[in-house]
């Protein structure tokens, strides 16, 4: 999944896989495989999400710092 960063503003972006759908039929291997594919984007959004908000909060800090 490829971060890429804006050279003339400095923000960062992420693109993240779509979660799948789950099948219409009940097959425990695909619905098992669905289920830890869903999981393993939803942590790496949570990261994402985390290290956004680390980032925006350092900019606050550095923002009332150099006034």
């Amino acid at each position: 999944m490829p971060v890429t960063v804006d050279k003339l503003t400095g923000y960062v972006s992420f693109s993240l896989a779509p979660l799948p759908q789950f099948p219409s039929k009940v097959s425990l291997d695909r619905d098992c495989y669905v289920a830890h594919k869903m999981a393993a984007i939803s942590c790496l959004m949570e990261r994402y999400v985390v290290s956004c908000l680390a980032q925006q909060e350092i900019m606050q800090q550095s923002e009332t710092h150099l006034r």
